[in-house]
């Protein structure tokens, strides 16, 4: 007869039987949308063309708002975040089996 684990549910404090439990890695990409007020550039005194040359790095180190374009973007949160998972099916992405009898991590 098998032997049985007992895997906790993340987060509910129950446990169920298993025989195996494995785990699977995937990357994640999130996606963070960030807004920028005409009122808080004003306030700069910043251009929106001098922030979006900022944003694409084409904005030189040695412009006269370059420290004040990097404090908005390093200050500045993000309103919402989307994330994504490549999630792909593949023996190649088990990382890590646990059973009874054994346990194995993929090195």
């Amino acid at each position: 007869m098998e032997k049985i684990i007992k895997y906790e549910l993340l987060g509910t404090g129950q446990n169920i039987p298993v025989s195996i439990v494995y785990e699977q890695e995937s990357t994640l990409e999130v996606k963070s949308v960030f807004l920028i007020t005409k009122e808080l550039l004003d306030q700069e005194k910043i251009s929106v063309r001098k922030m979006v040359r900022y944003l694409k790095g084409d904005l030189n180190k040695s412009d006269k708002d370059y420290l004040l374009c990097q404090e908005i973007y390093f200050y500045n949160g993000p309103i919402e975040k989307k994330q994504k998972t490549n999630f792909k099916k593949s023996l190649q992405n088990v990382s890590r089996i646990i059973s009874a009898s054994e346990e194995w991590t993929r090195s």
